[in-house]
């Protein structure tokens, strides 16, 4: 049945001061540790409050910052933090970072195909000329919607 409950409600049901039951047992049975008894969360502190707000103006203005970036806009405007604060200030104050996301390899069905050789292309034994400027310029001609045909 203990393990139904909430761990917030058996917390509750401890006693501190309780004349039989020691603090130890009572968490022992009730499945807590001792630790959270004892734990008492601090209070926001102002100055962070304030960093806080100084990292979300700087986020607000350039989106595309990362923790890195903004680190060293604070410390170009005088403020004495590492990467290491910044991040986590980010991270409390739901600041999400810009990253690509999965698949970015994979091409999109709209965008047209431009093939690296072309598909018409006879080539006699000359070796006279660049093969490869000769492909980019059969290849313009065909972007262009001409049917190309070359012959050495």
């Amino acid at each position: 049945m203990l393990d139904q409950t909430p761990r917030e409600q058996r917390q509750q049901l401890i006693d501190v001061n309780h004349r039989e039951l020691s603090l130890r047992r009572q968490c022992q049975l009730l499945g807590v540790n001792r630790s959270t008894v004892y734990y008492k969360p601090r209070e926001a502190n102002a100055e962070a409050v304030d960093l806080l707000n100084e990292i979300r103006d700087i986020w607000e203005r350039y989106p595309f910052y990362g923790y890195r970036r903004i680190t060293k806009e604070l410390q170009f405007k005088g403020h004495s933090v590492n990467f290491k604060r910044v991040r986590r200030l980010m991270k409390l104050g739901g600041i999400p970072p810009i990253y690509p996301g999965p698949n970015t390899s994979r091409r999109n069905k709209l965008h047209a195909i431009h093939p690296h050789f072309p598909k018409k292309l006879y080539l006699g034994f000359s070796r006279q000329f660049n093969i490869q400027a000769l492909q980019y310029f059969t290849l313009w001609l065909r972007h262009l919607g001409e049917d190309v045909t070359i012959f050495a």
